[in-house]
Protein backbone atom coordinates (compact mmCIF):
# COMPACT_ATOMS: atom_id res chain seq x y z
CA UNK A 1 0.00 0.00 0.00
CA UNK A 2 1.45 3.23 -0.33
CA UNK A 3 0.37 6.38 0.32
CA UNK A 4 0.85 10.18 -1.04
CA UNK A 5 1.01 13.27 0.82
CA UNK A 6 1.74 16.68 -1.36
CA UNK A 7 3.26 19.21 0.97
CA UNK A 8 3.19 22.50 -0.95
CA UNK A 9 6.11 24.51 0.42
CA UNK A 10 8.78 27.44 -1.00
CA UNK A 11 12.08 25.89 -1.06
CA UNK A 12 13.22 27.87 1.64
CA UNK A 13 10.90 26.35 4.23
CA UNK A 14 11.09 23.03 2.64
CA UNK A 15 14.36 22.49 5.05
CA UNK A 16 12.80 23.00 8.24
CA UNK A 17 9.81 20.85 7.46
CA UNK A 18 12.27 17.98 6.01
CA UNK A 19 13.54 18.06 9.29
CA UNK A 20 10.22 17.91 11.18
CA UNK A 21 9.43 15.19 9.21
CA UNK A 22 12.54 13.64 10.49
CA UNK A 23 12.50 14.99 13.65
CA UNK A 24 11.65 11.45 14.89
CA UNK A 25 15.28 9.99 13.77
CA UNK A 26 18.15 10.64 15.36
CA UNK A 27 20.74 12.28 14.94
CA UNK A 28 17.61 15.00 14.53
CA UNK A 29 15.64 13.84 17.19
CA UNK A 30 18.68 14.92 19.88
CA UNK A 31 18.38 18.47 18.27
CA UNK A 32 16.21 21.53 19.52
CA UNK A 33 14.29 23.77 17.69
CA UNK A 34 16.65 26.45 17.25
CA UNK A 35 19.21 23.94 15.88
CA UNK A 36 16.96 22.98 13.72
CA UNK A 37 16.16 26.47 12.76
CA UNK A 38 20.07 27.12 12.19
CA UNK A 39 20.23 23.60 10.21
CA UNK A 40 17.69 24.36 8.20
CA UNK A 41 19.31 27.98 7.00
CA UNK A 42 22.77 25.95 6.68
CA UNK A 43 20.68 24.03 4.00
CA UNK A 44 19.40 26.36 2.21
CA UNK A 45 22.19 28.44 2.26
CA UNK A 46 24.00 25.35 0.94
CA UNK A 47 21.96 25.25 -1.88
CA UNK A 48 21.09 28.92 -2.56
CA UNK A 49 25.34 29.11 -2.94
CA UNK A 50 25.33 25.23 -5.37
CA UNK A 51 27.09 27.59 -8.12
CA UNK A 52 30.21 28.01 -5.72
CA UNK A 53 32.87 25.32 -5.59
CA UNK A 54 31.77 23.10 -2.28
CA UNK A 55 34.96 23.40 -1.24
CA UNK A 56 34.17 27.11 -0.57
CA UNK A 57 30.57 27.35 0.03
CA UNK A 58 30.80 26.73 3.86
CA UNK A 59 33.43 29.39 4.02
CA UNK A 60 31.16 31.26 2.51
CA UNK A 61 27.83 30.63 4.51
CA UNK A 62 30.05 30.80 7.93
CA UNK A 63 32.07 33.77 7.46
CA UNK A 64 32.21 36.00 9.99
CA UNK A 65 29.63 38.82 8.63
CA UNK A 66 27.21 35.75 7.18
CA UNK A 67 26.85 34.52 11.35
CA UNK A 68 26.20 38.46 12.51
CA UNK A 69 23.11 37.95 10.18
CA UNK A 70 22.19 34.60 10.58
CA UNK A 71 22.54 35.09 14.41
CA UNK A 72 20.19 38.38 13.45
CA UNK A 73 17.39 35.88 11.45
CA UNK A 74 17.89 33.36 14.83
CA UNK A 75 17.11 36.11 17.41
CA UNK A 76 20.12 35.05 19.06
CA UNK A 77 23.40 36.45 20.08
CA UNK A 78 26.63 35.69 18.37
CA UNK A 79 27.86 33.68 21.48
CA UNK A 80 24.33 31.76 21.28
CA UNK A 81 24.85 30.81 17.55
CA UNK A 82 28.16 29.68 18.33
CA UNK A 83 26.88 27.23 21.29
CA UNK A 84 24.02 26.17 18.01
CA UNK A 85 27.05 25.54 15.90
CA UNK A 86 28.37 23.65 18.60
CA UNK A 87 25.89 21.40 19.36
CA UNK A 88 25.55 20.66 15.42
CA UNK A 89 29.21 19.75 15.44
CA UNK A 90 28.47 17.72 18.75
CA UNK A 91 25.45 15.39 17.04
CA UNK A 92 27.81 14.94 13.72
CA UNK A 93 25.48 16.91 11.68
CA UNK A 94 28.53 19.93 11.30
CA UNK A 95 31.85 18.03 11.08
CA UNK A 96 34.72 19.75 12.90
CA UNK A 97 35.11 22.27 9.66
CA UNK A 98 31.62 23.58 10.36
CA UNK A 99 30.74 21.70 6.42
CA UNK A 100 27.35 20.04 6.21
CA UNK A 101 27.79 16.34 7.15
CA UNK A 102 26.78 14.75 3.40
CA UNK A 103 23.25 13.66 4.36
CA UNK A 104 21.88 17.68 4.94
CA UNK A 105 23.92 18.55 2.00
CA UNK A 106 20.60 18.74 -0.11
CA UNK A 107 20.34 20.42 -3.44
CA UNK A 108 16.54 20.70 -5.00
CA UNK A 109 16.12 21.11 -8.59
CA UNK A 110 12.13 21.21 -8.38
CA UNK A 111 10.29 18.75 -6.81
CA UNK A 112 11.60 16.55 -4.24
CA UNK A 113 10.40 12.82 -2.87
CA UNK A 114 11.03 11.31 0.58
CA UNK A 115 10.18 7.93 0.68
CA UNK A 116 9.46 5.76 3.54
CA UNK A 117 9.31 1.89 4.00
CA UNK A 118 7.54 0.51 6.76
CA UNK A 119 8.65 -3.17 7.41
CA UNK A 120 5.68 -4.23 9.73
CA UNK A 121 6.03 -7.67 10.95
CA UNK A 122 3.26 -9.30 12.61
Amino acid sequence: MEKVINIPTTKQLFYRRYLAILSNFPPISNLRNKELDLLALLMFSWDKYANIEEEHRMYLILNKDSKKVLAEVLDVSLDGFNNLLCNLRKYKVLNKDNELSTPFKLLLDGDFTLKFNFKIDE
